[in-house]
């Protein structure tokens, strides 16, 4: 007497039982948003201190709000994706 093997499902009977398969991330939203507002806050430092070497205090200033402004509105977009 030879034991059989059970058939194996096709996708179509198991689609309803197994859940969606779910991707799996290295980083969070948060981590990533807090990376970005790092990055940007570090260039901001070094604008303002860099810039007014070749030009004026004010051009070192204005960049370096600028690039704040672009790490804040990053950091806000990224970090809100997720919720």
């Amino acid at each position: 007497m030879t034991q059989t093997r059970p058939r194996p499902e096709t996708g179509s009977e198991t689609a309803a039982v197994r859940p969606p398969a779910r991707r799996r991330r290295l980083l969070s939203p948060q981590v990533v948003a807090w990376v970005f507002l790092g990055v940007f806050t570090g260039l901001a430092v070094a604008g303002y201190q860099l810039i007014p070497e070749a030009a004026s205090w004010a051009v070192g200033f204005g960049v370096s709000v600028g690039l704040l402004e672009v790490g804040l509105i990053g950091f806000c977009l990224i970090a809100d994706r997720d919720s």
